[in-house]
């Protein structure tokens, strides 16, 4: 199961926010995702955490990966990939 989004914000707290309701949203789609969310998300913060808030630029964040497995998910499946990518960028922000 795969999955891939995009957020944007003026702030580091407010981009978070919106990373955590994506990831949730993936997770209640994707329930395979229980194994690497805790990742993820701690990819996305610390990423995040890198680039510096700007008063003339919001934060963009692109969050994507994959879980792959052999097996019924839910009974005995076994683990055969995973992929977790996360981007910042500083994007000029659009007038109000």
């Amino acid at each position: 199961m795969s999955y891939s989004f995009t957020v944007r914000a003026a702030t580091r707290e407010a981009v978070k926010d919106l990373v955590r309701a994506e990831m949730e949203k993936v997770l209640a789609l994707q329930p395979s995702h229980q194994i690497d969310i805790e990742h993820a998300l701690a990819n996305a913060m610390g990423a995040i955490d890198l680039v510096p808030e700007d008063s003339e630029r919001d934060l963009v964040v692109t969050c994507n990966g994959y879980v792959s497995w052999v097996g019924t998910w839910g009974a005995d499946p076994r683990t055969l990939g995973v992929s977790v990518g996360c981007s910042v960028h500083l994007i000029a922000r659009e007038p109000a």
